[in-house]
């Protein structure tokens, strides 16, 4: 009987560990590994991200990669979510890959799911500048963006995200931001 009584809780925890472990294995591309970011000149900022899993091009899921400077406001973004919507003259054809400099606040709740942390900042109009940016394998690189055009230097944050749109197709009320996992500055 105690036999039984260990077998079934040792099984019960392996199975409670899978559920709590499995979704980070199916979700590896945006699990982070590690990061970089190199100032050049105090005027120029390169950002080099790595992740835990082969990151996807399939154009199937909205998500992607932050790098928050200025106590949230100018949030650098390299983000894919076409099956939503195609925001972007700058989209990779494969895989809708493209840059965007925008503002977040805390999530209101109403539209966006309960997992969401942060929405995009309608408030303040999020730009599209088309940074030379590159998704190989497991790794996101952001090259050659302005300073100025970040509020300052100051990475504060490294993220992957999840995203889910609210509202119709080609226009959204809503951009909800879940965080998946983050990184201190490198």
């Amino acid at each position: 009987m105690t036999k039984t009584i260990i077998l079934a809780t040792a099984l019960a925890t392996i199975f409670v560990v899978s559920m709590l472990i499995a979704p980070a294995w199916s979700a590896g591309h945006v699990v982070l590994d590690k990061s970089e970011v190199k100032v050049k000149n105090g005027a120029t900022l390169d950002v080099k991200i790595k992740v835990t899993a082969k990151i996807p091009k399939d154009e199937s899921s909205a998500f992607g990669y932050a790098v928050l400077t200025d106590g949230g406001n100018k949030v650098l973004v390299l983000v894919t979510h076409v099956p939503a919507f195609d925001d972007s003259v700058f989209d990779d054809k494969k895989g809708g890959f493209h840059t965007h400099v925008l503002n977040l606040k805390a999530a209101a709740g109403g539209p966006c799911p309960a997992a969401a942390q942060f929405e995009v900042d309608f408030t303040v109009a999020p730009t599209d500048p088309g940074y030379k940016n590159s998704v190989k394998g497991k790794t996101v690189t952001i090259k050659n963006v302005p300073i100025d055009e970040l509020g300052d230097a100051g990475v504060e944050t490294i993220a992957a995200f999840l995203a889910s749109i609210v509202g119709p197709v080609g226009s959204p009320t809503n951009v909800c931001v879940q965080v998946t996992t983050t990184l201190p500055p490198p």
